[in-house]
């Protein structure tokens, strides 16, 4: 699977580490303002900000963003502005070829300070790596007044606990009008820290509040290729909450540990389905999609429990498939005797508005509904109505795919002579039994068994009409 699908033109997905519905979704940040800053990052950008906390897959408005980490080198430099970013900030390019993103982890090399950036998650805390230079003045910057659509930040504060501790907590107005985010860090090595309120030094204090606050971390000197670690327990209940989510979830140093655990977690719950296709295309866009359905909705609670209260387009003549309220359209045809037709429909979508490049996706992703629509259908059926617990048959893509269920039992779907030319269904059994309307049940997939189907290139004209 490729991370990267959908972080270009409007996808607005983003890269970086999370687990499946973990409250932390840590990623890089290209840009903030615009239509697509809503992920923080775009493709087509070759300069960063940093690395923040919080992110949303896909949505067509802009929030989070919180708690903005950016390592240096020396000092500090100033980036050009990436899409309709108007304030130059602090960051470093990038180059495409020194990224590298899976399931749970994300890599990259920071140009202008020499310093390869990794980054890993457990459901609450996000774990940074990085690797500097030889270096007699190497940094970190803690900025919590950025954020994605540049929201307001009402108040923000930054206390420095000790030589390896910092904490603090940003109230912003934005998306949702009252919302409230802690974090706490610790650090593999010890610091000294400059905390700045609206832009000017504030020596000689441990803590500090405003709308517009910084805090600037020195390691001194640095060899070559040593490496730091940071975790950052993040809650949305209060800082005690952030500490314990750190220290439950990520009490070691060990960065690959909790990369290891990161992989895991998701090769377990992709692995829920199997599909066999020589197209590997096909399988990429497949699981990065599986992938995308399983970033939303996310958890908002501490580890011990306690919850937050209240926060938490491709154009085919008139269809907009980016557009999610018309993602039924193509299924319609079965319910008007016409299954050929929604075959058809359902076979151009899957093979013309979904790729494997990070302009893979024509809309935005929408927390996972755009690469449903795919995996669902891609399977050979959809959920076409809420609340109606049935399932419309259309076009399979894979020759056999295989769904473990939570109950124990396996529900699988197996496309005879099936091919990008074989696209129409002549027939459907299920358990051995014929389906001659191309419709199944939810109860019937939950107690397991076997569709199959038969393919042809030419339309089945009699199957499911209603002749």
């Amino acid at each position: 699977m490729d991370p990267f699908i959908g972080t270009g033109e409007h996808g607005h997905t983003f890269p970086g580490a999370t687990l499946p519905h973990g409250l932390v979704q840590l990623s890089p940040d290209t840009r903030l303002r615009g239509w697509d800053a809503c992920g923080g990052y775009h493709y087509d950008d070759q300069s960063l900000l940093g690395f923040s906390h919080t992110h949303i897959s896909g949505t067509g408005i802009g929030d989070y963003g919180d708690i903005l980490f950016l390592p240096f080198t020396e000092e500090l430099k100033k980036v050009v502005r990436n899409g309709d970013d108007q304030v130059v900030r602090f960051g470093s390019r990038f180059s495409h070829e020194s990224e590298g993103a899976s399931p749970g982890y994300y890599k990259v090399t920071l140009d202008d300070y020499g310093v390869m950036a990794e980054l890993t998650a457990t459901p609450r805390t996000g774990i940074h790596r990085y690797t500097f230079p030889a270096s007699s003045q190497s940094g970190l910057m803690i900025d919590l007044t950025t954020s994605i659509h540049e929201r307001k930040c009402l108040m923000a504060t930054i206390k420095v606990i000790s030589d390896t501790e910092i904490s603090g907590m940003k109230h912003v107005e934005g998306w949702a009008p009252d919302r409230h985010v802690y974090f706490h860090a610790q650090f593999s090595k010890p610091f000294t820290a400059l905390l700045e309120v609206e832009g000017k030094n504030e020596s000689s204090v441990n803590e500090v509040a405003s709308q517009n606050i910084r805090a600037i971390l020195q390691f001194g000197n640095t060899k070559q290729k040593e490496q730091i670690v940071a975790k950052v327990g993040i809650s949305f209940v209060d800082e005690a909450g952030a500490r314990m989510n750190l220290e439950k979830e990520a009490p070691r140093w060990d960065f690959d540990l909790y990369r290891r655990g990161a992989e895991e977690r998701w090769e377990e719950e992709l692995s829920r389905i199997e599909v066999t296709s020589a197209d590997e295309t096909a399988k990429t866009i497949f699981y990065t999609g599986l992938y995308h359905t399983m970033i939303s909705p996310t958890v908002s609670s501490d580890i011990e429990g306690e919850q937050a209260s209240p926060d938490i387009t491709g154009m085919m003549g008139q269809y907009a498939h980016g557009n999610e309220p018309s993602h039924q359209t193509a299924h319609i045809y079965n319910l008007i005797g016409q299954p050929w037709k929604t075959q058809e429909l359902v076979d151009e979508i899957l093979c013309r508005l979904y790729l494997a490049t990070p302009d893979g996706i024509s809309g935005n992703e929408d927390c996972g509904q755009m690469s449903a629509w795919y995996v669902l259908n891609s399977m050979g059926f959809f959920s076409y109505c809420p609340g109606i617990p049935e399932y419309s048959i259309g076009r399979p893509l894979f020759n056999e795919v295989k769904i473990r269920l939570q109950n124990g039992k396996q529900f699988a779907i197996k496309a005879t002579d099936n091919s990008r030319n074989n696209k129409y269904v002549q027939s459907a059994t299920l358990n051995g039994k014929i389906l001659s309307s191309p419709f199944f049940s939810h109860q019937e997939l939950l107690n397991g068994g076997v569709l199959e189907l038969q393919m042809d290139s030419i339309p089945n004209v009699r199957w499911g009409s209603r002749d």
